[in-house]
């Protein structure tokens, strides 16, 4: 009967000689896992055909928390987190020569994690990145190395362990050099001159950060709801936190600096030069902030499509009150505001349209086609107006299943008007990877349409001028 330890951390795997055999960081103990931090894990020892661990504080086996010890069976594997150290347990009969094969298939550097929304294992990921995911993710998601049988732990064990390992040990040098994207790099130009010409330095710093890691804006697990364009979640930036890293030199003076997170403390947080932990994330595109959790939602677009004046604006106001007072009640769902910052004035325009006292004071203005509802963001090298997205996280009532994001927006009818520039002004391009469309169609400017209402006391038939209708 043979006794395997393998150290998740650090990739190594001891053979016990002895019974029983204590783990732990300390001289004494027979195996030492030095990515734990402090005394002893437990101890091994093998009787009756089983090995029994008995442990010294609470830990995890296979993801379940436990203070008691347990009983492992011959041929059987158990991944225990205790500590900060994370390390397999291998009871079998299996000689070292072999079992040193089968550990020899297992990746440290590589994981995988289990996403509820498609019920499937995600992955390979490197460590790191997925290091740098977490504080996006639910703590409790699965996780597991590539090429481990029988291992499984939660997120949050596995960011204890990378918090414990020295970034030396923990990936190989390999990784290092392709993660390494030093400061001087990426912003070669003095800070004087990156705001002097923020456009030219706008491409000239975009050009070249392409260059050191170029990422393919039509494939990617995830859709950027401001962009449109596709990254993985290896591509993600951070915003910076601390105050004295106020300016990108991208975006300009006033926006914090976004950067390509290498340290991370131990809830996942990403760290800023200055060692502040980073709350948000950035699309590596646009580098527009993403919403909250973005990485751990599916994300759905719904476009609204409508000539000018055709009612967009007073549909998306009601369909946000409705789903909210009306459709969640009546079939058991939750409807949240996934970002009241920036759903700011489409909530406003709800409340002023549902709390008016008369008409006039439902009255809504015309969505201008640069106005309140667009903002400048970076596209494609060059600095463009694009619709504010607005986003509600739906989910089933007393479900463990993570909510789905929805995406809207308030678009001028200008945008969809046939002759419209895309490449200078693109914001109706949402609805070519939207997952739904809604089409207002306005009879007020269908000359048939008016032609058999003629003599109807609509105040809306009564303008003398006729619009040109291109809805078809």
């Amino acid at each position: 009967m043979f006794l395997y330890i393998y150290d998740c951390a650090s990739g190594q795997f001891f053979t016990s000689s002895t019974n029983p055999v204590s783990i732990g960081n300390t001289p004494n103990a027979n195996v030492q896992i030095t990515s734990m931090q402090h005394g002893l894990a437990g101890v091994l020892m093998i009787r009756d055909g089983q090995c029994h661990y008995y442990p010294k504080c609470e830990y995890s086996v296979m993801g379940q928390k436990s203070n008691a010890s347990f009983s492992l069976e011959m041929e059987k594997a158990a991944l225990v987190a205790s500590n900060g150290g994370l390390f397999q347990i291998v009871f079998s009969n299996t000689p070292p020569s072999v079992q040193s094969s089968k550990f020899a298939a297992y990746t440290p550097a590589s994981w995988f994690y289990f996403n509820v929304q498609t019920n499937s294992w995600q992955g390979p990921i490197d460590a790191r990145l997925l290091y740098a995911m977490a504080g996006q993710m639910n703590a409790a998601t699965w996780v597991t190395m590539g090429g481990m049988v029988n291992g499984i732990c939660t997120l949050a064990d596995f960011c204890l362990m990378c918090q414990n390992q020295p970034q030396q040990q923990a990936y190989t040098q390999s990784q290092q050099q392709a993660y390494a994207q030093p400061q001087q790099q990426a912003y070669a130009q003095p800070q004087q001159q990156a705001y002097t010409q923020p456009q030219q330095q706008a491409q000239a710093v975009t050009e070249q950060e392409e260059t050191i890691n170029p990422i393919d804006e039509c494939e990617g697990q995830y859709l950027c709801p401001v962009c449109w364009l596709r990254f993985d979640a290896g591509d993600v930036m951070s915003i910076a936190s601390h105050p004295d890293l106020m300016g990108d030199p991208v975006l300009g003076r006033h926006e914090m600096k976004r950067f390509s997170a290498t340290h991370f403390n131990t809830r996942g947080q990403a760290l800023d030069e200055k060692g502040m932990p980073c709350m948000h994330l950035a699309c590596p595109h646009c580098r527009h902030k993403l919403p909250p959790r973005f990485l751990e939602l599916n994300s759905l677009i719904f476009s609204i499509i409508g000539a000018p004046s055709s009612g967009k604006s007073y549909f998306l106001a009601s369909f946000i009150h409705e789903m909210a007072h009306k459709v969640a009640p009546e079939f058991a769902f939750a409807w949240r505001d996934a970002d009241p910052t920036g759903n700011s004035q489409l909530n406003d325009v709800s409340n002023r349209l549902f709390s008016a006292a008369s008409p006039e004071q439902a009255y809504l203005s015309k969505t201008d086609l640069e106005g309140a509802l667009y903002e400048d963001f970076y596209r494609h090298g060059r600095i463009v107006k694009l619709p504010k997205p607005f986003i509600f996280n739906v989910s089933k009532s007393n479900s463990r299943t993570a909510p789905l994001s929805l995406v809207f927006y308030d678009n001028a009818g200008e945008h969809f008007e046939p002759g419209r520039n895309n490449e200078d002004s693109p914001g109706a391009m949402h609805v070519a990877v939207a997952s739904g469309l809604f089409f207002l169609f306005d009879p007020t400017t269908c000359r048939k349409f008016r032609c058999i209402i003629a003599n109807h006391e609509d105040p809306q038939l009564q303008s003398t001028t006729m619009q040109l209708d291109q809805q078809s």
